[in-house]
């Protein structure tokens, strides 16, 4: 069973983490990161700014699987 948010959204969803943090947490250097963010294969979540890339919990998932 999931924690849900008062908007109905799994807790795990909120999670986001920097580019930085999921090249540590996942052994795949940031230019990689880039580069396959360049192709399609994996999205970022946008500040605005469009300098800082933070990922969702899932996207940390599907890197793992890459």
């Amino acid at each position: 069973m999931f924690f849900q948010n008062t908007d109905g959204k799994r807790a795990m969803d909120d999670i986001q983490i920097g580019i930085g943090d999921m090249s540590k947490s996942t052994g795949v250097s940031s230019r990689q990161l880039r580069y396959w963010e360049e192709k399609g294969y994996i999205k970022s979540i946008n500040e605005g700014d469009g300098n800082k890339r933070k990922f969702t919990i899932n996207e940390y998932y599907h890197i793992r699987l890459i």
